[in-house]
């Protein structure tokens, strides 16, 4: 069985989730790990860089979601690959 393993990073809370496909990979061989040291930084008028550090092992890419500050639901906003240690969001800003 094949995991895919996915690590959401929304920009007010860190989450870990991780769904299931088929190829021979155990769930003892992924080990996910919330990231830490989440900043945001603006770059400019309508962009702002996220950056963490990656605890995790075996991830197949990070989940980026936002929500306002004022609450309401997550947004998905794209993801980044496995790995990464930053990511840009200027969707809408």
């Amino acid at each position: 069985m094949r995991i895919s393993s996915v690590i959401a990073i929304p920009v007010l809370l860190m989450t870990v989730g991780c769904s299931g496909s088929t190829d021979t990979t155990s769930l003892d061989d992924v080990r996910l790990e919330t990231p830490t040291s989440l900043t945001a930084t603006r770059i400019g008028v309508t962009s702002v860089k996220l950056a963490w550090e990656d605890h995790s092992v075996g991830e197949d890419s990070y989940a980026i979601e936002r929500r306002r500050s004022g609450g309401g639901s997550f947004v998905p906003l794209g993801f980044a690959p496995a790995n990464s240690l930053r990511a840009v969001d200027s969707l809408g800003l």
